[in-house]
């Protein structure tokens, strides 16, 4: 019984393959709350032969909630899933501690655009994250000749920026870094592995409730 319910288990904001899981689920919402307002609209057109019915009055009050379901989908479609070998290399080098937080599949939003921030790992009240999504669509963005065009892409400053407003609004950090190389990424993270043994026990329980603090504040601006 047990096996069966870890099999259909869903992931939840910040676990690993959440993102992949989130658009598949809002894409079917959209498209089913699309075909109903389409099936409202055809059905007031049939019973009445008239686009002016009380049908197409409820068509229009569904399109609203269905709009902001496919606009929410829009936003977080073009941005992919943390893949399993990052995973693996991510689980290897910050060897086996109670002591750290990591956040999969991070896609923030803010007042003006989301932000992929793909994954954050905390430790000891440092944030590290890493993403090569935007270096990506960087190197997409050069034309033959290696001139960038006008496209603007946002920087590994922008997103540093934003997740010290998230941090700062509720909880304290040491530092805050992101890169889009995933060997100094590991590097880093792998330079906090040992960091917690020379801590006393009241040390590392304040540790932990700090990481924890931060990785709910940062969970809240995850779509």
């Amino acid at each position: 019984m047990s096996k069966n319910k870890e099999k259909i288990q869903k992931p939840c904001k910040g676990d690993f393959g959440y993102l992949r899981y989130h658009k598949k689920r809002q894409f079917i919402i959209a498209a089913l709350s699309m075909l109903m307002v389409a099936v409202i609209c055809v059905t007031g057109i049939i019973l009445y032969n008239s686009q002016k019915t009380i049908f197409a009055v409820m068509a229009a009050l569904a399109a609203l909630p269905t709009a902001k379901l496919l606009t929410g989908f829009l936003v977080i479609m073009p941005y992919p899933s943390v893949g399993e070998p990052v995973r693996e290399r991510l689980n290897t080098v910050r060897g086996d501690n109670a002591y750290d937080k990591i956040i999969y599949d991070v896609v923030l939003s803010s007042k003006d655009k989301a932000m992929c921030a793909g994954v954050v790992f905390i430790k000891n009240g440092k944030v590290f994250g890493y993403t090569d999504y935007y270096r990506k669509q960087a190197k997409k963005g050069m034309d033959k000749n290696g001139n960038g065009r006008e496209s603007k892409v946002i920087s590994l400053r922008d997103i540093e920026e934003h997740l010290k407003f998230i941090i700062n609004s509720n909880c304290n950090y040491s530092a805050i870094k992101m890169y889009d190389e995933e060997t100094a990424f590991l590097k880093a993270v792998e330079a906090e592995k040992t960091s917690e043994v020379r801590m006393s026990d009241e040390e590392r329980k304040k540790v932990v409730s700090m990481n924890e603090r931060i990785a709910k504040q940062v969970l809240l601006y995850v779509f």
